[in-house]
């Protein structure tokens, strides 16, 4: 067991850690996920067939 929830189990406080725990899994998934993406996103912007697109903005006159 990692993270957060052997701290509140020493104290027996179970209602504590199961929320904590929870929460815990939701944020790993999100980063998990995130941090898999970035290497195909990288890859991606990188190939020879790529155009870079610019976005212009009109002037105020």
């Amino acid at each position: 067991m990692s993270g957060i929830a052997p701290l509140p189990l020493v104290y027996g406080a179970w209602l504590t850690a199961l929320p904590l725990t929870v929460a815990n899994a939701a944020l790993r998934s999100v980063r998990v996920r995130t941090e898999n993406a970035v290497p195909r996103l990288a890859t991606a912007s990188s190939r020879p067939d790529h155009e870079e697109r610019t976005v212009t903005t009109p002037v105020a006159r």
